[in-house]
């Protein structure tokens, strides 16, 4: 392999290599999509529409595109795509491949944007948000994945495997109480209303992932990625017994200064919390309270970081945004 293509890698911020456009269409080939799916963040949007642009030289299929770039820039999206997904996909990619199996319009389906034949966009409204409860379990089977960046071409790829946390990654609510203007969830709380938007899955469903995790990808550690993992004491009350009898595996959680109290970090502890984050964001109270709509009092977040110190869980950290421009 030439050197120089050995050192080529992608990310949301390079162009796709000649060599990546080769392997994505033939991994595509091989699969012989009815429709092909893209999802990125916002700042994949580009590499997105750069993705798009390939498939479209080779494939007359539909095209549908969703995530958080999606949602936050639908008309950007919709211009290389057939169809964006402007809320939660689980419930509208079912309903996409009942129609496409079925030999229906993909026209009007509720949560999205579709491109008309003449050009024109189709808003079609929004989609009821997700019973958290209700959705299928994951399936990480190494055959459904594909693994191309650079020269790398890997058909079978073991669901941990580019994952240098090596830790299975969960979240077990969706939604935040807080409505930070940095933070992603203050715009969709205005999309889709605050208070309908936090929700959380059940203690059954949650156990039941997690011991798929643990039970069959092997994987010996927890990271829950919910934004503000202890918001909810009744549901802990259920759910870390049961985790610390079923799963044992030790597990990275986020707090907040308002939920950062000793009788709930010494739960954590018990059921095998090691590692902790708590968002500060900035220590003027100016900048959180005029600029990032964070209503939290230095006192406060003093005390908590003496609580997070006091707790015994092994790694606690704050989490900072430094160097903005509102000093």
């Amino acid at each position: 392999i030439n050197k120089e293509i050995q050192l080529e890698e992608t990310s949301g911020w390079k162009r796709l290599s000649e060599l990546e456009k080769k392997n994505i269409i033939l991994r595509l080939e091989e699969l012989k999509p009815d429709a092909i799916g893209l999802t990125c963040l916002s700042h994949a949007l580009s590499l997105a529409e750069e993705v798009a642009g390939v498939i479209r030289q080779h494939f007359n299929i539909p095209i549908i595109i969703g995530g958080v770039g999606a949602i936050t820039e639908p008309q950007r999206a919709i211009g290389f795509t057939n169809l964006v997904c402007t809320g939660e996909g689980e419930q509208i990619i079912l309903e996409i491949a009942e129609r496409i199996d079925s030999n229906q319009p993909l026209s009007d389906i509720k949560g999205t944007l579709f491109k008309q034949a003449d050009g024109n966009i189709q808003h079609n409204g929004k989609a009821p948000l997700s019973d958290l409860s209700s959705i299928a379990l994951p399936n990480y089977d190494p055959q459904n994945y594909t693994y191309i960046n650079g020269w790398r071409f890997e058909r079978e790829v073991p669901h941990n495997h580019r994952d240098p946390d090596k830790s299975f990654q969960i979240m077990t609510q969706r939604g935040c109480p807080f409505s930070c203007t940095f933070c992603i969830e203050s715009y969709l709380q205005n999309e889709f209303g605050k208070k309908e938007h936090l929700r959380r899955t059940s203690v059954d469903r949650a156990i039941a992932e997690l011991k798929y995790a643990k039970d069959q990808l092997g994987f010996e550690s927890i990271a829950f990625w919910d934004d503000v993992f202890p918001i909810n004491p009744d549901w802990l009350d259920e759910f870390l017994p049961r985790y610390k009898a079923e799963i044992g595996l030790p597990f990275f959680c986020y707090t907040y200064p308002s939920t950062t109290k000793p009788q709930i970090l010494a739960k954590l502890k018990e059921a095998g919390c090691r590692t902790i984050t708590m968002g500060i964001q900035s220590g003027s109270e100016r900048i959180l309270h005029d600029v990032f709509d964070r209503r939290t009092k230095r006192t406060q977040v003093l005390s908590a970081a003496n609580v997070l110190i006091e707790s015994g869980i092994p790694f606690a950290h704050v989490d900072l945004i430094p160097k903005t421009a509102f000093d």
